[in-house]
């Protein structure tokens, strides 16, 4: 196994400290949809920067929709496994108002990646042919898109109208995999900023049951598996129900410990 590397890391785990002890969290994951779980992250990460942005006044959310649509793209070729790509129009239902929207926005999010998000000609005649076609049929994307597109021009989109495309992109997933798969997808979307608050575990004596701080115990140096949090020797330890405290031998430190039941 190559050596770990501070630039890389497992993209489904969370590695942070109490104290000096290190915590490592495993995220759940579907193993048919791992990669489309990591792009999600980068989701969770864009929308939280694009919050803070807006509550300076600034209500852009290009930069969380342009990572959604990364991750749409991926859930396409991850799912198919890599037989389709979201830009084929046979992966859309035109009759439904939410696929075509974001055929559409796809469409326009390609021009991002390939021309610095001014809209070309390519793109205005894809977009603007899927959408003439569709509003012939009375069917209208569920955002107020344009009729037609200007070469040249940037695209930007506002917070109601991005949770709005969201919405759109967790449905059409979701009418392709597991309730629960779709969950994890969406948690993995929204949240960012994990933290973990403070660890007590319990143990049992002859003489009852304390509870003790698990950072604080690591720090007195009782051997704590970092994943699982199970201690390596617990018998070496010894409690001294006057003072509270509970030491290890192999290092004379003490740490104090709750008694909670006798």
């Amino acid at each position: 196994m190559s050596k770990k590397n501070k630039f890389f890391k497992n993209p489904h785990e969370i590695v942070q400290e109490l104290g000096k002890l290190p915590i490592t969290a495993t995220l759940n994951f579907p193993k048919n949809l791992s990669k489309t779980c990591v792009s999600m992250d980068g989701v969770a990460k864009a929308e939280n920067r694009d919050d803070i942005v807006r509550r300076s006044g600034t209500n852009d959310y290009s930069m969380s929709l342009e990572r959604l649509f990364n991750a749409f793209d991926t859930f396409v070729r991850e799912y198919s496994r890599r037989k389709s790509t979201a830009g084929q129009t046979n992966n859309y239902d035109f009759t439904d108002p939410c696929e075509l929207t974001i055929f559409l926005l796809w469409q326009i999010r390609h021009t991002w990646t390939h021309q610095g998000g001014l809209i070309d000609e390519i793109c205005k005649g894809e977009y603007e042919k899927a959408l003439n076609s569709a509003l012939i049929k009375g069917i209208k994307p569920i955002i107020d898109l344009p009729e037609n597109l200007e070469v040249g021009s940037e695209f930007t989109i506002q917070f109601d109208a991005y949770l709005s495309v969201k919405k759109c992109i967790f449905k059409y997933i979701g009418e392709r995999i597991s309730e629960e798969d779709l969950k994890i997808l969406s948690k993995r979307s929204s949240v960012t900023n994990i933290k973990f608050s403070k660890c007590d575990i319990i143990m049992t004596y002859e003489f009852g049951t304390v509870q003790i701080d698990l950072a604080e115990a690591y720090e007195c140096g009782c051997d704590i598996d970092p994943v699982t949090q199970e201690f390596g020797a617990t018998s070496e330890m010894f409690y001294n129900p006057e003072t509270g405290l509970i030491t290890v031998p192999s290092t004379g430190k003490s740490f104090p410990a709750k008694l909670i039941k006798r």
